[in-house]
């Protein structure tokens, strides 16, 4: 049985706009293995609802509302990610800054730009013939992902680990059309594919044989279809997508070796550079509304190299911490664990954060202009976001809820802003954390449906005429 105390003194804490959220909540919280922390407030920081708002929960992918919001706090909103060619005597040095928008975006193909654009420098340097390339990912530290994060799911796309050196996103699609397999980024001969002809026309699936080196391909399906897998080590990729790249544009790399811990730093005079086709402001929508697990550590380990020197999750935690200290923040029982919220940890000792912190946090960013920029980045509910399925309600249109979904196995979070019928914004975090018991009590869409609910009662209270109670 729950400590009675607390719920009393939750229920001393409602405001009238309160009691419909209380009873809704309350049947959720009492039940065997499933804890519900709540907090909805103004901006001036008047408590609406709260309902055990001070407890630390595991948050999932909210918590990249707080790698996010520090990066709009530490960087400018048009800072690029810069990869640096260095030339010292017959040495070339390809430094890698992380950029995370080496993939192909809608209208562009940033890779084959990187390709071309250092093709035709090396070209114009007379570096038509390169015995060795070094390439130097060493300033985002060895660890491509948390050691929390579930190993058994390392190649899936949302597991994909962050280099100072990655391209897709550190993915590998894997494509058939017309009967023949293809892959983006394309290795040439680092990457041996086998296939296995079905006689089922539509089934196609990938998988990895051996990590990074040799794909096992089933079906023979004609029409086209494409599957996406994460890599184990994304520099690994750079580089055998680097050698195979640039022969196609007529420059022959005899080696292309990976610098070590051990050796010294890089030198020279810098012949090329490439800048991202990403600002900061650009990443952080992808982060949020995308919900983006790989470009959420980017994020992380760029404010620690540029605040400490190097881009390891320690030192990113570090500045993430920092930065929200400076605006005057209560950082207690904060414990974050990674830049996404994707860690796991066996006693729920990863990426905690209360409901009340969350809210803190939403509200210092509206006092600062980077907090439009927050906003801006939130999925909108009926935007056909992962939200819109719970948010049909017409109370919640136009666009009255602006929110980072977050989900674990465990872990149900949504947090965000929601707007009122005259549009005054309250800042709001419901967090929902649980053992999975594999029913339908557990499931994430009925923590969703709770999430909805309680948000909704707020703006039918706040929707009434002065003097009005239920």
């Amino acid at each position: 049985m729950r400590c009675v105390m607390a719920l009393l003194l939750a229920l001393l804490a409602l405001t009238d706009v309160g009691w419909a959220q209380a009873r809704q909540v309350r049947s959720f919280d009492a039940e065997k293995d499933i804890q519900v922390s709540c907090r909805i407030e103004t901006l001036d920081g008047d408590v609406l609802f709260d309902w055990d708002g001070e407890t630390p929960r595991v948050l999932a992918s909210n918590t990249k509302l707080l790698t996010t919001a520090a990066a709009l706090l530490a960087l400018p909103a048009d800072y690029r990610w810069q990869t640096t060619l260095l030339l010292d005597g017959e040495r070339l040095t390809l430094v890698g800054a992380g950029d995370p928008s080496l993939r192909r975006l809608p209208g562009r193909d940033v890779p084959a730009e990187f390709l071309d654009s250092l093709a035709q420098a090396m070209r114009e340097a007379r570096l038509g013939h390169v015995k060795t390339l070094v390439l130097d990912p060493r300033h985002f530290g060895p660890a491509q992902r948390h050691p929390l994060w579930p190993e058994e799911q390392w190649h899936r796309t949302y597991a994909a680990g962050f280099a100072a050196l990655s391209v897709e996103g550190g993915l590998l699609e894997v494509s058939i059309e017309d009967g023949a397999v293809s892959t983006f980024p394309s290795l040439g001969e680092h990457l041996k594919i086998e296939r296995k002809l079905t006689r089922d026309a539509n089934l196609f699936t990938a998988y990895w044989l051996q990590e990074d080196r040799l794909l096992r391909v089933n079906g023979g399906s004609r029409k086209p279809r494409s599957e996406s897998l994460a890599v184990r080590d994304p520099v690994l990729i750079f580089r055998s997508w680097l050698i195979h790249g640039l022969e196609q544009r007529g420059i022959e790399v005899a080696d292309v070796i990976i610098a070590g811990p051990g050796e010294v730093d890089p030198k020279g005079e810098v012949l090329w550079t490439f800048d991202s086709a990403w600002t900061l402001a650009e990443a952080v929508a992808v982060a949020n509304l995308d919900s983006d697990n790989f470009v959420s550590e980017a994020l992380l380990k760029t404010l620690g190299r540029v605040r400490f020197g190097v881009g390891d999750y320690a030192r990113g935690i570090r500045a993430v911490r920092e930065i929200l200290a400076e605006t005057g923040m209560s950082l207690d029982g904060l414990d974050q664990t990674d830049g996404s919220g994707f860690a796991r940890h066996p006693r729920n000792r990863a990426n905690l954060a209360s409901p009340a912190l969350i809210c803190e946090l939403l509200r210092k960013m509206a006092e600062y202009p980077e907090g439009q920029l927050l906003f801006d980045s939130l999925p909108i509910a009926e935007h056909n976001s992962r939200l819109s399925a719970y948010f049909s309600d017409p109370v919640f249109s136009p666009q009255r809820v602006h929110a980072k979904t977050g989900w674990i196995t465990g872990a149900s979070s949504l947090s965000g802003y929601l707007l009122t019928v005259d549009d005054t914004p309250l800042v709001f975090s419901l967090v929902v954390n649980y053992v999975k018991d594999n029913t339908p009590r557990t499931h994430n869409s009925r923590f969703r449906r709770l999430q909805a609910a309680v948000l909704a009662e707020v703006l039918r209270q706040r929707s009434q005429p002065e003097g009005v109670k239920e």
